[in-house]
This record gives C-alpha cells, sequence and structure tokens, in this order.
C-alpha cells in the first residue's frame, strides 16, 4: 500500500473518485449505512505520464467520526468500471 500511495502522492496529475459505498459493520453483515464507520472508494488515478491506474481504497473512521484513514488500497480489475464510449 505503502508504494502505490507514494505513487499517488509524487506521480499523479488527477484523481477522479467513483462509487462510494459507506458500511455500517464488518463481513458478512455490511449494510450501507449514513452513519458508517467504514467505506469503499473506486478511484481513477492519471499519471504524470498520461496512463491511469484503477484502484480501490478501504478507509474507515474512529467512533469520533472526525478523521478517516485509509486501511488499505488495491488494483481493481477492469471490468469492475463500466465501460466508456
Amino acid at each position: 500500500m505503502a508504494v502505490l500511495l507514494n505513487k499517488i502522492r509524487t506521480q499523479s496529475s488527477k484523481i477522479e473518485l467513483g462509487e462510494i459505498e459507506l458500511w455500517a459493520m464488518s463481513d458478512p453483515h455490511r449494510a450501507v449505512n449514513p452513519d458508517a464507520k467504514e467505506a469503499r472508494v473506486k478511484m481513477i488515478v492519471t499519471l504524470n505520464d498520461g496512463s491511469t491506474e484503477k484502484l480501490q481504497g478501504y478507509f474507515s473512521s474512529a467512533d469520533s467520526r472526525d478523521t478517516w484513514m485509509i486501511k488499505g488500497l488495491g488494483k481493481l480489475s477492469p471490468g469492475l468500471f463500466p465501460q466508456t464510449y
């Protein structure tokens, strides 16, 4: 995760967020909820060389809900994004 975060921080020119899911509970009982403590975010990162990376990030918040912290980051398969024309 640290390598991907560093790459985004130092080599990205644009970050687009896609679908955001907010969860109130952990697997296997996840439920979409506005009072969520966990979230999954799909994102497309455009790098300085013009290439793109499709990523999925997992975030969680403390009980105080003041700050969201990234807990995981990984590449997505192309099939998880809708095709655009």
